[in-house]
């Protein structure tokens, strides 16, 4: 079940465009979730506030 086991994670990305505060805001967006998981769109406000295009899985 999600939530049950600790993860790392390791992200290596050039030029160093995240900081840490896009990775807490993703922490944030993820832990806000709760038992239905993450919500796609929470998370593509934090991408695009970050920068990055979110794209649809398969898209």
């Amino acid at each position: 079940e999600a939530g049950d086991v600790d993860a790392a994670f390791l992200a290596i990305v050039t030029p160093g465009v995240l900081g840490p505060e896009y990775f807490s805001e993703i922490r944030d967006a993820v832990i806000a979730g709760g038992e239905n998981g993450p919500d796609p769109q929470a998370i593509g406000e934090v991408m695009v506030r970050h920068g990055l295009t979110p794209v649809s899985p398969g898209g």
